[in-house]
């Protein structure tokens, strides 16, 4: 039952990373990634969905390279960050990863050995991405532009 549970997760996972029809996946870098982003969704491992309404003070915060989080309009953690290209985000996250989408990775306070990172940006939507959905760690939350 669990791992029938894991299926339709993963599969409802990979269907709106995906999306609908033709659509052009830039990627991100510091320059696209630059300005103020508020949460709207979060989805971590076997937990659903979360959705999280216009309002809601948690902010992403990025300059050319420094970064910031808000909690609730209060600062939870700041520092530097990078881009880098990085193309294996089918093998970090264990999901299958459409051509040309999360080839980057975003990198905090210099922190190579962290768990990879993948950033995309389509839009005003930001997503990142990051650990192994077969095993419960993956994690994935959607930004949008202020």
């Amino acid at each position: 039952m669990k791992g029938l549970i894991l299926l339709a997760v993963l599969g409802a996972f990979f269907t709106s990373i995906t999306g609908c029809g033709k659509n052009n996946y830039p990627g991100a870098s510091s320059a696209s990634l630059r300005g103020s982003w508020e949460l709207r969704q979060v989805q971590a491992g076997m937990i659903p969905t979360v959705q999280h309404p216009p309002g809601n003070g948690s902010i992403a915060k990025f300059t050319a390279g420094n970064y910031e989080f808000y909690a609730n309009g209060q600062l939870t953690k700041s520092g530097t960050y990078t881009i880098t290209r990085d193309t294996t985000a089918g093998k970090a996250t264990c999901l299958t990863i459409p051509a040309g989408r999360f080839t980057n990775r975003i990198i905090y306070d210099g922190d190579q050995n962290a768990t990879k990172v993948f950033v995309q940006i389509s839009g005003d939507t930001l997503t990142f991405l990051s650990g192994c959905y077969a095993l419960d760690a993956g994690h994935s939350e959607k930004y949008v532009r202020q």
